[in-house]
């Protein structure tokens, strides 16, 4: 569009704005038909719409090789894309320029568009000129990719070998010069050629923008439009009125949703209580239950004593008995025939009365000392086998093997990074349960041994065809050669050990670990209340609960490096109450105590040996 074109069109649209400002004017006093030599804004926008279409008319002859993308046009480039096919003639590649020739060099020869180095690589090439269009197709057809695609472009052999060999250092001059002279008569009409494709563009140019000034008018029209049909202030009103309904209907549903969570929130704060005062309550029978134990103890030891003295006083009374009798047989042996036998045998007969009652009052209070009262007997604590009943409470409270696989995953990226698991440096599990990380370990293909002191448990991963060693994990650890261990694992077995054994434990794993090994201890997490108060104790053989920076601490003041807490949530239900709304009254007050049941209820320790 030529300058003077764009001058009436301005004037067109001053003309336009002017009688639109009249007639406003005048709307404001004086209807619309009472104003004389006013134009109604219909009227305005048809002679707008006829004076653009004459205008089109006269620039009707544009090109129309530009393409529209979306609300207005872009330009293209006068050569088209080519179409995919497996050979090509080198002219049809040559007809394409800069950016556009690297692009649709890449998408023939190597069916891909091309990476942003090697784009900008071959464009500074062409640009310094260091590489030609000849030689870029060349490069890309017998590199060996482009072999791999085998693109045939025909007549380029003959010229990328002439282009390689002008790049010579000695030979190279020659056949430029040559080269170039034998192309001079060619010159002309190269040239010719140029100016007719750079015309093209010219013009193509040209026509984009023309069309993009229609438009840029069409979508003036429509604004008008939109203008002349806007809603009437009686229909905003309506709209207010439904937005008002609305926005009342929705803070309804709000008031009524709020008090509804509130009352949820009530109830799971009310659930919580009474389960805090159950524990509460459990915890002052056991205190009782352990009182009255104590007692019963005490009161068993003070029997044991007053037992010990009278047995002291029987032993006395035999040995006055023993003395009495070797008296009178001292009496007898001097006197002779002096003694009467009557006498003789009646102190004879006292002497053995006496040690009757003795021996039966002997025997009563060890009967009674050894029953303590009827029915009462303990066996001695060493000769009971709880191998078989603890492996039974571990399968109705553990979990089956699927559940304790699942949450064992994530260690598998920790056994990896460590180089761990092979032949050389083998996973160590200590504590090994059942075998499910072992097993875990297993079917990736992972080297690994367990070690576990119930005997049940043992045979269980044999059964599965798993590496166990069954014993004590200190000792067994001490027999191990320094320096021969990957990773060590232990899962739920810290909190079974007394605090001098999980020294002694991490003494030996940092002795046996290789350089860059890694330890991961598992444990009940006691920040959240529900496992602090209530979980842990569920396992009648653990010791005592132990926070996470208390055992990293511990962890690292035996020489480990690195050491972090994991929080474990995978696989593993809390089943606490969500979140309440933050602007519902006391929320924040009620958050941090359900924040608190939200917590991950199982932890880790991972660290690494230096």
């Amino acid at each position: 569009m030529n300058d003077q074109s764009t001058s009436k069109i301005d004037q067109l649209m001053a003309h336009v704005r002017e009688e639109v400002g009249g007639t406003e004017a005048a709307s404001a006093a004086v209807p619309e038909q009472a104003v004389p030599g006013a134009l109604s804004l219909s009227e305005i926008m048809r002679r707008v719409r006829a004076e653009v279409a004459r205008r089109r008319g006269a620039g009707a002859n544009a090109s129309d090789d530009t393409i529209d993308d979306g609300p207005f046009p872009r330009w293209r480039p006068v050569a088209g894309r080519l179409a995919a096919k497996q050979a090509y003639a080198l002219g049809e590649l040559l007809t394409f320029s800069d950016v556009d020739f690297v692009r649709t060099v890449y998408q023939i020869v190597l069916r891909r568009s091309p990476d942003s180095e090697g784009e900008q690589h071959y464009l500074r090439q062409m640009r310094n000129g260091h590489a030609s269009k000849v030689e870029v197709i060349g490069d890309l057809r017998f590199s060996a990719e482009g072999r791999a695609r085998g693109v045939h472009v025909d007549g380029l052999l003959i010229p990328y070998t002439f282009a390689r060999w002008k790049r010579k250092r000695v030979i190279g001059p020659v056949l430029r010069w040559v080269h170039a002279f034998v192309r001079l008569g060619a010159l002309t009409d190269r040239q010719a050629a140029q100016i007719a494709v750079q015309a093209q563009e010219t013009q193509a140019v040209g026509a984009s923008l023309n069309r993009v000034s229609d438009a840029l008018v069409q979508w003036q029209e429509a604004v008008y439009q939109q203008i002349e049909s806007h809603p009437s202030a009686a229909a905003f009103e309506v709209l207010r009125s439904d937005f008002d309904t609305c926005r009342n209907d929705l803070r309804n549903a709000l008031n009524v949703a709020q008090a509804e969570s509130a009352r949820h929130v009530q109830e799971a704060v009310a659930q919580a209580l009474d389960t805090l005062n159950l524990l509460r309550v459990r915890m002052e029978e056991a205190e009782q239950a352990q009182r009255d134990v104590s007692a019963r103890t005490n009161d068993l030891a003070d029997r044991v004593i007053t037992t010990d003295a009278k047995l002291v006083a029987h032993e006395k009374a035999s040995l006055v008995v023993d003395q009495r009798v070797a008296h009178v047989e001292r009496v007898v042996s001097e006197r002779g025939q002096v003694v009467s036998p009557n006498s003789f045998v009646s102190e004879l007969r006292s002497l053995s009365d006496r040690l009757l009652d003795t021996k039966v009052s002997m025997e009563a209070r060890f009967a009674k000392l050894q029953g303590v009262e009827a029915g009462d007997a303990v066996p001695a604590l060493g000769n009971l086998d709880l191998d078989p009943l603890y492996a039974a409470f571990e399968d109705r409270f553990r979990g089956d093997r699927v559940l304790v696989r699942r949450r064992a995953e994530p260690y598998l990226d920790i056994v990896r990074e460590v180089g761990a698991g092979t032949i050389d440096a083998p996973v160590l599990d200590i504590g090994c349960g059942r075998g499910e990380w072992l097993e875990l370990l297993r079917d990736h293909g992972l080297t690994a041994r367990g070690i576990d002191l119930n005997r049940v448990f043992a045979d269980i991963c044999r059964g599965y065809g798993l590496d166990v060693m069954e014993g004590d994990a200190i000792k067994i650890l001490t027999s191990l050669q320094d320096n021969s261990i990957g990773a060590i694992t232990s899962m739920h077995l810290v909190e079974h050990l007394s605090f001098e054994q999980v020294i002694v434990l991490l003494d030996e794993a940092r002795r046996v670990l290789r350089p860059g090994g890694v330890i991961v201890l598992e444990t009940p997490n006691p920040e959240n209340p529900s496992v602090g108060s209530h979980t842990f104790y569920m396992d009648p053989t653990h010791r005592n609960p132990l926070p996470p920076e208390a055992l990293r601490w511990i962890v690292e003041a035996r020489g480990f490096q690195s050491a972090r807490v994991e929080r474990l949530m995978v696989a593993r239900e809390l089943n606490a109450p969500g979140l309440v709304p933050e602007d519902m009254p006391g929320a924040s007050s009620i958050n941090a105590m359900l924040a608190a049941l939200n917590i991950a209820p199982d932890y880790a320790i991972v660290a690494t040996k230096a």
